[in-house]
């Protein structure tokens, strides 16, 4: 390198010039797996081999006894095959591309609808009531506890109906408290946003971006600000509101507007945003998310919870090839003061071999989430995966499967499949 051009770099600032001098490595190709909160992409075996996709099989898939971590990988694993499948197929002229993508976001918005169903259903079993699904929005039905998420998807896919619900077990409809009139209404807008949390991670460390992706990324993160909006159009009665109602009877200075606010600024201030965008305006061309030093620009997602809305802070640093540091926070901002914060660790063991990862977070509460994943021959991962969480604590909030303890385990095992 001339001294021109050394000089020219050192006028352009330090940053470019490392960058010229000294490239850092390639990111390694991954697959997803399952896990809680502390659960991105682990890779098995050689980082050298090439990206392998997984479909991941566990009981509680039709029993019902689902968790929200379990769940999501579902919904990024179907999302991949889809994006997979246009791939594969080479599906490249415009009008099989255009069907391919209806169906692809009928499939994926079939799922997403399920999973803010199905977050209804969990905060609710989490206080000791059932629920049950209903694909077609039905009313005048006898309620009859239905909690598989399979079965709603299958109606959804193959009979079409516009809109769905969730029905609530007669013994809460008796006598709701404001507490969980919150969280059950506020769960089904935050798992679409712990959706977009988790598929912004898979598209960082997969260091690529789909259109399906970027289409199913941007509803996410503003499905509450989407939902005021159809609210301010005459729909009556949505999760905003009802969210809003709730935090009056709790006396939280928050309201449904705080919800569409929050959404809105955690989607500008989003380093994946940007990536979309930047993609988009140089379509055809192999963009990679913008990285520095091995840090992750943070992403920022907005969550309801029942001291108001929360901002959530994620980001992570590569320490080498097989190291990752993960961190950020959560604060609330428009309600009641609130403040978390996580720090975890993720390595891949090229000797064993396997991935682990285990993140805590502090502040309002104390919770622990782990994931273990054991590659078996070419073509399995065992995962093992669980998290202790605290009621009090806003991601405990989310995440517990038992808000009536102060504290609460959750663990899982599941097989996945690579392809």
């Amino acid at each position: 390198m001339n001294k021109r051009r050394i000089l020219v770099l050192l006028l352009l600032g330090g940053a470019e010039l490392v960058s010229a001098m000294d490239t850092p490595p390639e990111f390694p190709d991954s697959i997803p797996v399952e896990g809680g909160e502390a659960d991105y992409t682990f890779y098995g075996g050689s980082s050298a081999a090439p990206r392998r996709d997984t479909l991941t099989f566990s009981s509680s898939y039709f029993t019902g006894q689902h968790t929200n971590w379990g769940l999501v990988t579902s919904g990024l694993e179907i999302l991949r095959l889809t994006v997979r499948a246009e791939s594969y197929y080479q599906i490249t002229t415009p009008l099989s591309l255009l069907l391919w993508r209806l169906v692809s976001f009928w499939i994926n918005f079939s799922f997403s609808t399920g999973y803010h169903e199905i977050g209804h259903g969990l905060r609710l079993r989490a206080f000791g009531y059932g629920y049950q699904l209903h694909p077609d929005a039905r009313k005048d039905v006898s309620f009859s506890k239905d909690e598989n998420l399979f079965k709603f998807l299958f109606y959804r896919l193959f009979t079409l109906y516009p809109i769905s619900s969730t029905a609530y077990d007669p013994q809460y409809t008796a006598s709701p408290s404001p507490k969980i009139q919150c969280l059950l209404s506020a769960g089904g807008m935050n798992n679409n946003v712990y959706f977009a949390e988790r598929l912004s991670q898979e598209i960082y460390r997969r260091q690529s971006l789909s259109f399906s992706e970027g289409c199913v990324y941007t509803l996410s993160t503003l499905y509450g600000p989407i939902y005021k909006q159809l609210e301010k159009m005459g729909l009556q009665g949505g999760d905003p509101t009802k969210v809003g109602n709730a935090w009056k009877k709790l006396g939280v200075l928050a309201t449904g507007r705080d919800i569409e606010r929050g959404g809105l600024i955690a989607f500008a201030l989003s380093s994946t945003t940007y990536y979309m965008l930047y993609a988009t305006w140089k379509s055809g061309e192999d963009v990679k998310p913008f990285h520095l030093w091995g840090f992750r620009p943070p992403d920022v997602f907005s969550y309801s919870t029942s001291k108001g809305v929360s901002y959530r802070l994620v980001s992570e640093c590569r320490l080498s090839e097989n190291s990752w540091v993960l961190f950020g926070g959560e604060r609330v901002f428009h309600g009641t003061a609130a403040t978390e914060f996580h720090v975890g660790v993720e390595k891949t063991l090229e000797i064993l071999p396997c991935s682990w990862k285990t993140v805590f977070t502090f502040g309002e509460g104390f919770d622990l989430e782990s994931a273990l994943h054991i590659p078996i021959f070419d073509i399995l991962v065992l995962k093992i995966s669980g998290g202790i969480y605290a009621s009090k604590s806003l991601l405990g909030e989310r995440m517990s499967p038992n808000l009536k303890k102060e504290y609460c385990a959750d663990a899982a095992v599941a097989i996945a499949l690579r392809y």
